[in-house]
């Protein structure tokens, strides 16, 4: 059996024997040498690391750092300072190890080794990818884990303790790490969590294994009494005995999983033994449940095999050509079965075009349209259509064909027939109503594609909410469906797909494009520079910032937004946004980062506040003033506008007149910048941005995925946005109006 580090240090291209040795040796150190002053010279000859410092040399290998992680950090040892030598090898001795570990973890085979190496491929990539970067001079990591640890529990405590410090000496700027050193530290001490934790539940699962296969031996009796309606009741009773204690101090680790803490007391009464039998049955049962593959979706194991099936014959039999079809087009067989000169109507927005010249399908979707009839208004949508095509295989056509003269029922029958021969040794249900969603299933499951997989089954945006915002184009779209393609069948020709390869983007028709967009501001920052008087450009001011909150942030038109100061932090630039309606008995609510501009330029704005309340002061009451002190006080939102000779805070209304002859909707910057943050952050981060994540998955949930390195992403995104829309901020306005 071979090691758990040689699974990773395979490549097609390069013979990595040479690193794989170099692993053995260091894996083959005795624990207690780490103590000692090893060196590296010490087992490796200066040939062998002649050869290995060849190999490195060689193109293929130069930009493999993610695809070859530990070799990188093998290699990365002979870099390493001076000062830093031994402590480098000592943690590579005790990484390596407690890679090995591993296999004692979870019982290695030759059937289960694949898996499990997969299981742990990036674990394995985090933890080397970060001590190799710690061979760098600049890096405090290795001053920082000056000593080896006995055993991982050991070291994940330790690292909780350092990062802990470290984050506290942060917030007090007195940093002796840098936040990029303690997100490092952050990194390992997950990965090694996770090896931790699978462990743990390895241990658990045996000791239950192992309990399961002998009767417990707790003394019970059962008796029936009657109720006073003649009712037989059926009791059991478990009477004390210490023989019991012991078998549940053996399980209280398996209950602590569950979330049953019991003090001394309760851990001996009759009550827990009750629940702690209960606890291990539906333990148990979930246990079987969860181990089960989802029987409705497709897997790709699953979908290699049927697509295979059905390619072999496809070429010559009708049937077979048919149900290509229907997986390529997603669409029902029925559906395609429709030899006319009009383009067969699978549903009300996909429509399939199958003759001897060209073989498509088209779907289109019912979007967010602008309701103006102005023309150079439609000329700046940033969409020019609702729908996009794919092209069939032409060359299947003529076997296809050959279905015009069959009867209905005979291709019924024998495509039923056809689908139990191919998944006969399948534990899939296959059937004629699950085969057109092979491709989407496969694209969200396996490529993690969500919204392309939305679009290619042609799901109404009323079940799938960021349908309604996006915008893709269809070369981006084709891409896509061609990977899908290539990984059901990699012997499948996919050249035809470029045929109708077109850089036209489709989706939401209520986005501008980037030329509209840039002209809007322009005009709202030139309102605000030539505004007569110092009222007309605090509401010409209001309104800009408005759009520019509502471009960063991606919020909701809201009466509450932007929000009061208290919900604003300056300091980490996050803003609490309360975009939804109130459902229930709380207000639907998330965080949003933003970035240098909107923090400098709210700053701008309340600088603004200020000169207005000091000039004001001379000419009003002080009852005229008020709300720019409730603002300042963070008891009322940001923006004000004046009214009637009054002070009020800003309202949607006061929009009417910009969006009159516009005629877009006031949350068309949401279909903007659905558009531009897709092109650089991850779906996942959109959908939090847009407040379309699922229950637990918002930005700063305990239980989401977010990472702090999400962050600086969103912050790029609308740094490019400020730039493309060429944004300009208000840093000299208080001097300009109030001269």
């Amino acid at each position: 059996m071979n090691m758990i580090g040689h699974a990773y240090l395979n490549y097609e291209k390069v013979d990595l024997a040479p690193f794989k040795a170099f692993y053995t040796g260091l894996a083959k150190i005795n624990k207690q040498r780490i103590e000692e002053n090893i060196r590296l010279e010490d087992f490796t000859k200066s040939s062998e690391r002649n050869v290995l410092i060849d190999l490195m040399q060689k193109n293929e290998l130069k930009r493999t750092k993610t695809e070859l992680p530990l070799v990188h950090y093998l290699f990365s040892l002979f870099n390493v300072s001076t000062e830093n030598k031994l402590i480098a090898l000592k943690w590579a001795v005790f990484n390596i190890q407690s890679f090995e570990s591993i296999a004692q973890t979870e019982n290695i085979t030759e059937n289960n080794f694949n898996e499990i190496t997969s299981k742990y491929k990036t674990t394995i990539c985090d933890i080397c990818r970060c001590f190799r970067l710690a061979n760098h001079d600049k890096n405090k990591i290795y001053k920082t884990l000056t000593s080896i640890p006995s055993d991982l529990q050991e070291l994940i405590n330790q690292l909780d303790s350092i990062i802990g410090k470290n984050k506290e000496r942060l917030k007090r700027s007195l940093p002796s790490l840098s936040e990029e050193d303690i997100n490092r530290l952050s990194v390992i001490k997950n990965a090694y969590n996770f090896i931790v934790t699978q462990q743990k539940r390895q241990r658990t699962h045996s000791s239950q294994t192992r309990k399961s296969s002998k009767p417990i031996d707790q003394p019970t009796y059962r008796h029936k009494k009657v109720s006073l309606d003649d009712e037989v009741l059926l009791f059991t009773t478990f009477r004390s005995n210490e023989d019991t204690y012991d078998i549940e101090d053996q399980e209280q680790s398996t209950l602590q999983d569950h979330g049953f803490n019991f003090d001394e007391k309760e851990k001996y009464s009759l009550a827990f033994q009750k629940i702690k039998l209960m606890a291990q049955a539906q333990h148990h049962q979930k246990n079987n449940l969860m181990s089960k593959s989802n029987p409705r979706v497709y897997d790709l194991l699953t979908a290699q095999l049927i697509m295979q099936r059905i390619l072999e014959k496809a070429t010559d039999s009708p049937i077979h050509s048919l149900l290509l079809f229907s997986v390529l087009s997603l669409t029902h067989y029925k559906d395609i079965v429709s030899f006319s000169n009009k383009p067969c109507e699978s549903n009300r927005t996909k429509k399939l075009y199958l003759n001897k010249f060209e073989c498509y399908f088209k779907q289109s979707f019912d979007v967010s349209t602008f309701k103006s009839n102005h023309i150079k208004l439609k000329e700046h949508k940033l969409n020019t259509t609702n729908s996009y095509a794919i092209p069939l295989p032409q060359s299947y056509f003529s076997t296809l064909i050959q279905l015009k003269k069959w009867d209905m029922g005979d291709i019924e029958s024998e495509v039923n027939e056809y689908l139990r021969t191919i998944g006969q040794d399948l534990t899939f249900n296959l059937t004629v109503e699950n085969l057109p969603r092979l491709i989407s299933d496969i694209t969200l499951n396996e490529l993690g594609y969500e919204l392309e997989s939305k679009l290619l089954a042609g799901m109404s945006i009323k079940h799938y909410v960021s349908c309604n915002y996006f915008s893709s184009t269809v070369v981006d779209l084709l891409d896509s469906y061609e990977q899908t393609l290539k990984l059901v069948t990699s012997t499948f020709d996919t050249q035809y797909i470029h045929n109708l390869s077109s850089s036209i983007s489709f989706g939401s028709q209520q986005s501008p494009d980037v030329a509209l967009a840039q002209a809007f501001f322009n005009e709202l920052d030139r309102c605000v520079r030539q505004a007569a008087d110092p009222f007309s450009c605090l509401n010409h001011y209001s309104i800009w910032l408005w759009h520019i909150c509502m471009i960063i942030t991606s919020a909701r038109p809201s009466h509450s937004f932007p929000p009061n100061l208290d919900y604003i932090d300056f300091e980490m630039q996050i803003m609490g946004v309360a975009d939804k309606e109130q459902r229930y008995a709380s207000t639907i609510g998330r965080c949003i980062p933003f970035n240098d501009f909107l923090k400098a330029e709210i700053q701008h704005y309340l600088a603004f506040l200020n000169k207005f309340k000091t000039l004001m002061q001379i000419l009003y009451p002080s009852e005229y003033i008020q709300p720019i002190q409730d603002v300042l006080n963070g008891q009322a939102p940001i923006l004000l506008f004046q009214d009637k000779h009054k002070l009020r805070p800003f309202g949607l209304s006061d929009l009417q007149h910009i969006y009159e002859n516009l005629d877009l909707q006031k949350n068309w910057t949401r279909h903007f910048c659905r558009y531009f943050f897709a092109q650089f952050c991850d779906e996942d981060i959109i959908k939090s941005i847009f407040g379309h994540d699922e229950n637990m998955q918002g930005l700063f949930d305990k239980y989401s995925s977010f990472k702090p390195t999400n962050l600086s992403q969103i912050r790029n995104a609308q740094d490019k946005l400020v730039a493309i829309l060429n944004l300009k901020g208000m840093s000299n306005l208080n001097e300009v109006t109030f001269i």
